[in-house]
Formats: C-alpha cells, sequence, structure tokens
C-alpha cells in the first residue's frame, strides 16, 4: 500500500512551488523560505519575495527590495524600488528614475536614467528611450543607436529586429554584435526547429538556415517541416516537398501531406490516400479511402467500406474485407463480418470466430463479449469463463475492470466479482496500482484494495500521459506520478510537495511501502 506522512506539523497561509531547492511560504502576512528538508531558513520577515535564482532570492519590506543568500544573509541592500530575479550571472534593479544592472557579487555595472532596460542574452542588453531600443553590453557600452522598435531573442546568437522602412515596419536579424546580418525587409520572421529562419514577405514563405545561408527566397504559399529535412511547401492550393537544399522530392504535387510515425508520408490526390517515402519516391499509390494511425507497427486502412491492416511499409497484410476492424490488443484485433464479431491475429487468422453480437479489445487475456444479449468473459482462445450483468465493463487493469451500474461505476475482478463496492459518479481504469474517482465532483485516489490513497479533495484531476497526472486545489496544482510519488514539478526529482488542507496548508510526502 502507499500511505500520506506528514513530514513539518507547521501550518502556512500559502506555500510556492520549490525552485533551485527551495520554496517561498507565508504566515500572518509575511514571507520565509523552506529548504528541501522542510527547514525554515529565517524568520517570516518580509512583506514579498521572488523565487531563489542563482542561490540569491529578492525580498520586500516596506516596499524596498533587495536581496537575500540561501542562508538568509541580505547580500544587496533593500533599498530599490523594484528588482527582477538573478539571470546568468546579472539581476536589473530600479531606483527611483534610475535602471541598475548588478552582477552576484552585487557590484553595479550600470546605472541609467533611459525607460528601461531588458536582457537579451549573457552579454547584450536593449534599453528603451521612448518608443525605441539601442543594444548595450554588460559593462554599459552602446552597440547600435536608438533605431529598433522593437527586438526579439531568436537563439543565443540570432535576435530579431524590427525598423520603420521607408514608412513600413520590416523585420531582420541582429547578430551578438548588434550587426545586422539580414536586411530588414520582411513582414515576419521566425525560428523553426532551432535550425532554420521562415521568413515571409506580405504573400510569399522563403527559408534561410541559423548561418543565415538562403535555402530559398519568398516563393512558397506555406511552408512546413514534416521531417527533419523535409519541407512541405504549397503552391497554389497544392503540396509538394522540397529538401533543405531546395531539392524536389516528388514529381507532383498533392492535396495534403502529412508525415506518419516519422517514417512515411501521406497523402491526398484525387480523394484517395496513398504512401512515400521520405526521398519522395510513391511506395503505395493512392487507394485508400481511410487511413489511421499506426499502433504497433500497423494501421487501419479502408477501401470500399471494408477495412484490413497495412505494415510500415505501406503494404496489405490483412485483407480489406471486414465491415469493421478494431486495433490489436495482446496481438488480437476485434472484427465484425456480416454483423457478427470475432477476433483475428496479426496475420489475419481467425481466432475466434464471428459468433458475438459486441465485442470488447482483450486486456490481461480477457474480453467482454455479448451474444443472445447475455454478456460473458471469454480468454484468448474463446473460452467462457464467466458470464456477467454489465452492459459496460472497462478493459482489465491490475487485476480489475470498472464496470457501470444504475448506482455508479465500482470494480470486479477476472470472474465478474465485486472487489470494490463504494459507487463512484466517474472512475477511470487502474495504472500502476492507482485509480482516479470522483464523488460528488471531488476527485481522489484509490488502491486495489478501495482504500483512498489520497482522500476526496481534488476540484480537477487530468490525465497528462507520460506517467504523470495534475491535480487541482484551490486554484493551484499539483503532480501525482502513476506510482503514487507526488510534486509540485513532474520533471524534478523533488520529494517535497504542498497539499492543502481545509485550516491552511501542510508539506506532505508520499511514501511507498511494501505490501
Amino acid at each position: 500500500m502507499k500511505e500520506v506522512r506528514i513530514v513539518i506539523d507547521d501550518e502556512f497561509d500559502h506555500v510556492r512551488d520549490f525552485q533551485n531547492g527551495f520554496a517561498a511560504v507565508k504566515k500572518a502576512g509575511k514571507y520565509s523560505f523552506i529548504n528541501s528538508s522542510g527547514e525554515l531558513i529565517c524568520d517570516f520577515l518580509y512583506d514579498e519575495v521572488l523565487n531563489f535564482s542563482q542561490n540569491l532570492a529578492g525580498v520586500m519590506i516596506n516596499n524596498k527590495w533587495g536581496f537575500i543568500d540561501t542562508k538568509a544573509k541580505v547580500v544587496v541592500d533593500l533599498i530599490y524600488d523594484d528588482v527582477c530575479s538573478f539571470v546568468n550571472d546579472y539581476a536589473l534593479l530600479r531606483q527611483g528614475n534610475e535602471n541598475i544592472i548588478i552582477d552576484t557579487q552585487a557590484n553595479i555595472i550600470l546605472k541609467t536614467e533611459y525607460d528601461g532596460i531588458i536582457r537579451l542574452s549573457d552579454k547584450l542588453f536593449k534599453i528603451k528611450k521612448g518608443d525605441v531600443f539601442a543594444l548595450i553590453d554588460q559593462n554599459g557600452n552602446f552597440l547600435s543607436d536608438f533605431e529598433f522598435l522593437s527586438i526579439k531573442r531568436l537563439n543565443e546568437k540570432l535576435f530579431l529586429c524590427k525598423q520603420k522602412i521607408n514608412g513600413k515596419v520590416k523585420c531582420g536579424v541582429l547578430n551578438e554584435f548588434a550587426k545586422l546580418v539580414l536586411e530588414a525587409k520582411f513582414d515576419d520572421i521566425s525560428l523553426i526547429n532551432d535550425e532554420y529562419l521562415l521568413v515571409f514577405d506580405g504573400f510569399l514563405y522563403g527559408l534561410f538556415d541559423v548561418n543565415l545561408n538562403c535555402i530559398f527566397d519568398p516563393m512558397y504559399k506555406d511552408v512546413k517541416f514534416i521531417a527533419k529535412d523535409m519541407i512541405k511547401v504549397r503552391v497554389g492550393t497544392k503540396y509538394t516537398l522540397v529538401d533543405k537544399n531546395k531539392n524536389e522530392l516528388s514529381k507532383n504535387s498533392f492535396d495534403f501531406m502529412k508525415i506518419i510515425d516519422d517514417e512515411l508520408v501521406l497523402f491526398l490526390e484525387n480523394s484517395k490516400f496513398g504512401f512515400m517515402d521520405q526521398n519522395g519516391m510513391v511506395i503505395c499509390e493512392a487507394k485508400f479511402d481511410e487511413v489511421g494511425e499506426f499502433v504497433g507497427g500497423l494501421a487501419c486502412v479502408k477501401i470500399a467500406n471494408k477495412y484490413g491492416f497495412i505494415d510500415k511499409n505501406a503494404k496489405i497484410i490483412i485483407d480489406v474485407m471486414y465491415d469493421e476492424l478494431r486495433f490489436f490488443s495482446e496481438n488480437l484485433a476485434a472484427f465484425c463480418a456480416r454483423g457478427k464479431w470475432g477476433f483475428i491475429n496479426t496475420k489475419g487468422k481467425t481466432i475466434i470466430e464471428a459468433k458475438y453480437d459486441e465485442a470488447n479489445s482483450f486486456s490481461e487475456g480477457i474480453a467482454s463479449v455479448k451474444k443472445d444479449n447475455r454478456y460473458f468473459l471469454i480468454n484468448q482462445n474463446g473460452e467462457i469463463l464467466c458470464e456477467h450483468e454489465y452492459e459496460y465493463m472497462s478493459c482489465f487493469s491490475c487485476g480489475l475492470a470498472l464496470v457501470l451500474t444504475s448506482d455508479g461505476f465500482i470494480y470486479v475482478d477476472k470472474n465478474a466479482n465485486i472487489v470494490i463496492k463504494e459507487h463512484f459518479d466517474e472512475a477511470f481504469d487502474f495504472k500502476e496500482g492507482l485509480a482516479q474517482v470522483c464523488i460528488d465532483n471531488q476527485w481522489g485516489f484509490i488502491n486495489t484494495n478501495g482504500e483512498f490513497v489520497l482522500d476526496l479533495q481534488f476540484e480537477n484531476v487530468n490525465d497528462l500521459g507520460n506517467g504523470i497526472y495534475e491535480l487541482s486545489k484551490n486554484g493551484h496544482k499539483f503532480y501525482l506520478e502513476y506510482n503514487g510519488k507526488i510534486t509540485l514539478n513532474p520533471f524534478s526529482q523533488r520529494q517535497i510537495a504542498c497539499i492543502s488542507k481545509d485550516i491552511g496548508w501542510r508539506i506532505l510526502r508520499l511514501l511507498e511501502l511494501k505490501e
């Protein structure tokens, strides 16, 4: 089982997300910080705080800001009207009409009375005067005049700039030395795949690489990468393929093109679908009415209201002969022929004859089927394991299936015996021993014994996939892994998490205990 254990008994009015090993906590209107062990690093002193960055955090008392270190020592006096967190060893501050740049040693690098300073990179800043911008380095040296309407970062070395040229706003590109390396003559410029610059001149698109080599001038109505070096371009209403060297990969133009499973290009021609490889070679003529996604190396296709399967070479491996066809699950796929359901294997051989009125896919070796208004559980040999009464039964997971009764959802085992008797308004299948359930619009999690691992307390639970649930309560979000670990950040290794209680906030840790 898994249980929740209180690590810290202190209750706070508010707890922010952990960042860089610390979280801001609020009590009685004042802020402090806790470390990853839940220990306060100082008293509740501050009216407002920023998160720690580069081991320094902005703090405010009586509308004056400064910085403290991770030991709560003041390293920048609280004398500033506003501050931003440190990034790449520099922080921006404001004092009266002055904008100031300091380093992590609290040394003042630059003071200016211009309207604003914004960091673009480690050594490049833009400063504002009225409605225009100029560029300076980290020492305050001017690298350009006030000539730009805007400057935005594209990557570490390239920056999008806008200038007024002959009364029109045009886009160009600057390098890290503030040199204009792509003339400001385009209506828009965007970075694609971190490798290319897509330019737009108001009517057509062109393409450059990040070294500013022109791949093609603006000449296409649409440009999209559908693979690393494969570019879909539109001429008129048709699409074709070119590579990054502007070589045409396909001789024909098509109504629609899409990369499938990173290996095949699906195209539409005369209302039929076909396939080509990434070199633009047609490997299957346009003959399919529908094409599904590839699952386990197979995709369902439709021709003249009949269904079959193709492999990743676009070769038909299961004849297009079925009225309906479902995806393979545990190497068996449910099919319908002449109104009856059965199962085939991946070679197209009928394993369970078509004799059922309805059939679900196999899961954990079991499928639910219906015949003559009676419901049964069968194994992969087609043998009846038991009869059941449930019109809806989900796939089995962790040995249990979700069924719907007149009173709500419950869970049954592989013999259709009720295992979890509590009726839920909404419920989902188990994943790694946990299932999300809902009663009266409150969500929680149960284990396979029906015990609540997290009580009914969340307004919403969203399965993000990749092993993570997003939980929402009182305007705050938490993240729960399928295995029961909870965190404020699904991509971190922190064990500390914040769970809101009716009387405040507690710091909780989920522990996994052996059965």
